[in-house]
């Protein structure tokens, strides 16, 4: 009599974390249930935000083909001192290269972009860019090579920033334990998507037109379609949220794709994680301490050196030029 009965909270709780992020958060009623493996939401999105890689792929796989195509050398090569079509050095490497070019710059312009409009939304825009690139290619008149030239890095633009955004989301978004993983399903369908624009490009090698060359360019307009615009029906990262105030979003989102409780220790604890490195970043820092703070050296270097070696073993060379290379009147 006269006293209130103890509150049971699932999910949302009157202790649970305040919306500012600065703020420590009260510790709530806690649960510690078996955290399943992986969950259906967490499936569905390591292999659909994934196809930001199949793009990738996809784009880098299918010009060598198009190189060897009797229609897309009439219509963009010149002809040799043989009177024959062919790519000229010159020709063939801005052709190629332009796209590297615009995939460099733009995973550099993604990053602040990210910070501004959020991950998921970002990656929406750049599959627009993307598209836009297509559109100039696949348009190109005839004789017109450097159309083909532009449309090529602006399309490197759009893939250039969906390579930085879409690993981006997926390590700010997977359950801890399958974050590795899911992350690596990226580099999977990169190089799935080239296999798949080799096989596309040997079935329509043999097909009159300009439909050697455009049926495979084309079908790059229904993997950026799937991807800019399914992430319409995917949750904002937590991480994203919590920085500009959405905590309760941010816990939520964390809470489906573990497929727990929001009150249980996992969820908790990844909260506390994602506020500590906030109040860090916040902190007042200096520009040098990426290089200075303890092991970042190492990890910069690390990383730096496994990238450059992977460059110099010369595997792009195969993606890129080996058809060309291989069967190029011009040598």
């Amino acid at each position: 009599m006269g006293l209130e009965e103890p509150t049971s909270y699932h999910g949302e709780s009157a202790t649970s974390f305040q919306n500012s992020p600065n703020q420590k958060p009260m510790m709530p009623s806690t649960v510690d249930t078996p955290i399943p493996r992986i969950t259906l939401r967490a499936f569905i999105m390591a292999l659909f935000v994934s196809m930001g890689g199949l793009l990738f792929g996809y784009d880098t796989g299918q010009i060598s083909g198009f190189q060897q195509m009797d229609n897309y050398l009439q219509r963009y090569g010149q002809r040799n001192s043989k009177g024959e079509w062919a790519f000229s050095d010159t020709r063939a490497g801005l052709i190629v290269a332009l796209l590297s070019i615009g995939t460099l710059m733009g995973s550099l312009i993604g990053a602040p972009m990210a910070d501004y409009l959020g991950r998921k939304w970002s990656i929406t825009v750049w599959c627009c860019v993307l598209i836009v690139g297509l559109v100039v290619q696949i348009s190109s008149p005839d004789g017109h090579w450097w159309q083909m030239v532009v449309g090529r890095w602006v399309t490197g633009l759009g893939v250039g920033g969906c390579s930085l955004l879409v690993p981006m989301y997926q390590g700010e978004s997977a359950p801890r334990h399958i974050r590795g993983a899911m992350i690596s399903c990226y580099q999977l369908f990169v190089t799935l998507g080239i296999f798949l624009a080799y096989l596309i490009n040997l079935g329509t090698y043999t097909l009159d037109g300009t439909a050697q060359w455009r049926i495979t360019l084309g079908l790059t307009f229904l993997f950026a379609l799937m991807l800019g615009g399914g992430m319409a029906c995917f949750p904002e990262s937590p991480r994203f949220e919590f920085r500009h105030g959405k905590v309760d979003s941010a816990r939520r989102t964390l809470s489906r794709l573990y497929g727990i409780p929001e009150n249980h220790v996992r969820i908790i604890e990844e909260m506390n994680e994602i506020r500590e490195q906030f109040e860090a970043e916040t902190e007042g820092q200096k520009w040098h301490e990426f290089l200075t703070a303890p092991r970042m050296f190492y990890r910069i270097a690390l990383g730096m050196v496994l990238q450059s070696l992977q460059q110099l073993s010369g595997a792009n060379y195969f993606f890129y030029y080996v058809s060309f290379q291989s069967y190029s009147p011009y040598h």
